[in-house]
């Protein structure tokens, strides 16, 4: 199977708590009305790390052979570092037709460990799909020879990548803006995601390969579709800052087809339902989710016209998982916000 290869480019020597605490790329002027991403409704795979020990190779993961990765904190999270050239994939992950992938990666301008590569397999070993992410471009290849390349200027520091895979069809996002739009042509499905991880050059400094936050979900469906098969909607695509009832812009997609919803039909009417489970304290998350619910029914007020007595909320907290809680992947799932019509 013939790839895009990640290609070595000079290497200067940095400090890795330098690279860390640069920003990411300025997304000041992203137009949120445009932004489309929506991560999918039901969690198939999620990790940070956060449930494996330092040092040490993640649990749930393949490394491929003569690959060497390793878990590492640095400023409150944790990552996935590799110390060799590794390939590595989730070890009981099962792909729907239609998914989302997303994760943090750390990138480097100048020099070889800044640059990764997703593969997507397919059932037949001949059938594969890859996003390369470099620095300066973001290049995506297919078996069938389709190929496309988006001009990108990271900098130094942590990104975010978000796809939304549909059969053969791809949409990527890198830090709220889309790079990549690959419209669903024949029959390809993934079965498979990989990642390389280059490591660090040969007889060089540079180690700062990291990724962090994997996470694939099935979906999305629209949210008419979510609500017709059980009477609600959950959602994984409103955000909040850590701890806060500040929602980030990366709601809009959500929001605004909720929103829609709403306004197609005025018999409808729902009770925003908050479930959080990030702070230590029990009393604690009810009181977040609580506030969190409030906040979004003010914005649905405020910004989108709906009438108040059509939306109530509750706060939860951790007191409704959907799953068994204290994993990495259960704590995903059971952290949502459901919109359950009355």
């Amino acid at each position: 199977m013939k790839k895009s290869s990640v290609l070595l480019f000079a290497i200067t020597p940095l400090l890795f708590p330098a690279v860390l605490r640069a920003q990411t790329a300025d997304t000041s002027t992203v137009d949120w009305t445009r932004y489309e991403y929506m991560p999918g409704q039901q969690v198939l795979f999620y990790d940070d790390f956060s449930g494996d020990k330092e040092g040490e190779a993640p649990q749930v993961w393949r490394v491929s052979e003569g690959g060497k990765v390793e878990v590492r904190k640095r400023q409150e999270r944790f990552w996935l570092h590799a110390l060799e050239e590794s390939t590595i994939s989730p070890k009981q992950l099962r792909l729907s037709p239609q998914f989302t992938l997303e994760m943090d990666f750390n990138v480097l301008t100048e020099g070889y460990s800044g640059r990764y590569r997703v593969d997507f397999l397919g059932k037949d070993p001949e059938e594969w799909a890859s996003i390369t992410l470099e620095p300066f471009s973001i290049f995506f290849s297919m078996s069938t020879g389709l190929t496309s390349e988006k001009a990108v200027d990271m900098k130094s520091g942590v990104h975010h990548l978000a796809v939304q895979v549909d059969g053969g069809g791809f949409k990527c996002y890198v830090d709220k803006w889309l790079v990549l739009n690959i419209p669903k042509t024949g029959s390809f499905a993934a079965t498979q995601i990989e990642v390389f991880m280059p490591g660090p050059g040969d007889e060089s400094s540079d180690d700062q390969c990291m990724l962090t936050d994997f996470f694939v979900a099935q979906g999305p469906t629209t949210l008419q579709n979510q609500l017709s098969a059980s009477g609600k909607i959950v959602s994984y695509g409103i955000y909040f800052s850590a701890g806060k009832n500040a929602i980030r812009p990366e709601s809009t997609p959500t929001l605004k087809q909720f929103a829609e919803l709403l306004q197609a039909d005025a018999s409808l009417s729902f009770s925003i339902e908050c479930h959080d489970n990030e702070l230590s304290d029990e009393s604690d998350n009810v009181k977040l989710s609580q506030s969190r619910a409030e906040a979004l029914k003010d914005l649905l007020v405020e910004e989108y016209r709906i009438p108040s007595d059509r939306l109530a909320i509750k706060g939860w907290g951790e007191t409704r998982p959907i799953v068994e809680a204290g994993t990495v992947d259960g704590n995903k799932m059971n952290q949502r916000v459901e919109f359950i019509r009355k």
